[in-house]
């Protein structure tokens, strides 16, 4: 297994997101993805119709929220299973969910120290907070494709080695 990427320059958080999504859209839905400036805000939520959480834990602890609307959604699931979902279906959740899975798992992956990853949790039709772990902002990147926009909001930071610290967010797992 390879060293993890040590992080030492400012922003270095926000390469290992755009990096993680330009691959999954690129090599699983053969989208180009285009991205606006990481922006702060206040807390984490994506203000969609459709948002996907996953929580970070053991090592890096925080949240992401993928946010986009039903159009975007339907055509980026469509893409990735060659064959149309119906919105809320068990097969779409499954996609829409494994889509955020490979996101966070690919951005963790670079992370400095390992983490742990929580099943991904999908709203339809309503938005989903998740509020705010440090007294820091978490950041917001707008995503642009040929097949709808979409925004990944997220606040990780990396706890001691040794740490013990319990997060605010509800954590999901398989299992």
């Amino acid at each position: 297994m390879g060293k993890r990427k040590e992080y030492r320059k400012e922003g270095e958080i926000e390469k290992a997101f755009e990096s993680a999504i330009k691959k999954v859209l690129r090599i699983m839905i053969g989208v180009h993805p285009q991205f606006g400036p990481p922006r702060p805000v206040a807390a984490i939520s994506a203000s969609a119709p459709l948002s996907v959480q996953v929580n970070f834990s053991e090592g890096a602890v925080g949240v992401m929220v993928l946010g986009l609307d039903q159009d975007t959604a339907a055509h980026l699931t469509e893409a990735f299973c060659c064959e149309s979902l119906e919105i809320g279906s068990a097969d779409f959740i499954d996609a829409i969910s494994e889509i955020t899975n490979m996101i966070a798992g690919n951005a963790k992956r670079n992370f400095p120290q390992g983490a742990r990853i929580s099943r991904p949790r999908v709203r339809i039709g309503a938005d989903l907070e998740a509020g705010p772990l440090s007294k820091r902002p978490g950041v917001h990147l707008d995503c642009w494709t040929e097949l709808g926009d979409l925004a990944v909001e997220y606040d990780v930071r990396f706890e001691p080695e040794d740490s013990q610290e319990e997060t605010d967010y509800e954590v999901s797992t398989c299992g």
